[in-house]
């Protein structure tokens, strides 16, 4: 508490007398009347007469006055320190309603907080439930679809045991009624055993004529090996040595070239022992015919069976004339010179039917 405080508290009167004090502080407070004035002498103003000797002052009104000045300074003292304690149990009160208002917001706040955190975990809640939901949704379309296709298997299965027991009853039929039947296929099986072992007997012989027939035409072969042998035949390109089969196509071709070129050369040396003029040129001119009719392949030329025959009648002429006895030996070159129109050679692959000349 403040100094001026203490000492207006030891100055106060003694609260003891509270009408008294009222009816004093009324009487103060009443209106002032004017009363007779006084002039001293040497003043020059008046002064009233109740001031001089004032009946307010008397030591029983002083005593008086300080007891009311003293209870009003208690009362004011205590007025001051019930208003500071109620000042401080009012700031202790608001600080109490400040800290409870603030627990109270913060409270609300985390109320608040939890809310929001609820609101967002039921959101998370509800979303994950959604998705649960639609998820056993689609578990239980394939359920039920799955439990469509079990049922559908289960009828079928029920089908087939329904048709597996009508078998079963037709095989019990037909093995009871089908006794002659069994006897009938036991006879068509001995009967296939048979034909079997006749088939392989077959196809053994079928073998072992086989193997004749792969020995023979070794022996075929080394023989026409030997006679593709004698006959020389040049390298075909890059695709090597003819093969044998088309040696052997070519063997006829060879050999009637070879039996030509021998018949051309007998013939020119003939002629020419014989002192034929021009013996080339009637030679070509005997050969050029045939040559025209047959002409010349890359293989050489085929024997035709006309020349042969020609040839064997010419034989047979010169025999019969030769058995006449007319006693002249007929030369060769009058025979050509006889024989002009008949061909009686084949010529060569160097021949060229171009460079041929009639006489």
């Amino acid at each position: 508490m403040m100094p001026k405080l203490r000492v207006l508290r030891a100055l106060a009167p003694a609260p003891s007398r509270p009408r008294e004090q009222k009816a004093l502080a009324r009487r103060m407070l009443a209106p002032w009347v004017p009363q007779e004035l006084v002039m001293p002498y040497g003043w020059q103003h008046t002064i009233a007469a109740d001031l001089i000797d004032d009946p307010y002052l008397t030591a029983e009104k002083k005593k008086q006055i300080k007891g009311v000045f003293k209870d009003l300074y208690e009362f004011t003292t205590n007025l001051m320190d019930r208003s500071q304690e109620k000042s401080e149990k009012l700031k202790f009160i608001e600080d109490g309603h400040r800290k409870h208002i603030r627990e109270e917001i913060q409270k609300r706040l985390d109320l608040h907080n939890e809310l929001d955190q609820l609101k967002k975990e039921r959101t998370q809640e509800t979303w994950r439930f959604k998705s649960e939901i639609r998820n056993l949704e689609k578990e239980n379309a394939e359920l039920v679809e799955k439990n469509k296709k079990i049922s559908k298997a289960y009828k079928e299965l029920k089908s087939t045991l329904q048709k597996k027991e009508n078998m079963i009853i037709d095989l019990k039929n037909l093995v009871y009624h089908g006794a002659d039947d069994v006897k009938r296929l036991e006879k068509v099986v001995q009967d296939t055993s048979v034909q079997f072992h006749d088939a392989m007997q077959e196809i053994k012989n079928m073998l072992e004529e086989k193997d004749v027939i792969q020995k023979e035409l070794e022996e075929f072969k080394t023989a026409a090996q030997s006679i593709v042998e004698m006959v020389e035949f040049p390298v075909v390109g890059e695709a090597g040595e003819l093969s044998l089969l088309e040696k052997l196509r070519a063997i006829p071709q060879k050999v009637a070239s070879y039996i030509s070129e021998a018949t051309r050369m007998i013939y020119k040396k003939e002629l020419v022992n014989e002192g034929c003029p021009n013996a080339e040129k009637t030679l070509e001119k005997q050969f050029s015919p045939w040559f025209k009719k047959h002409p010349v392949s890359e293989d050489g030329v085929q024997v035709d069976a006309s020349v042969v025959d020609d040839l064997r009648g010419q034989r047979e002429a010169e025999m019969q004339q030769d058995e006449s006895g007319d006693g002249e030996d007929e030369t060769i070159w009058q025979y050509m010179s006889d024989n002009e129109d008949l061909p009686i050679g084949i010529p060569t692959e160097d021949d060229d039917d171009s460079d041929y000349e009639y006489i």
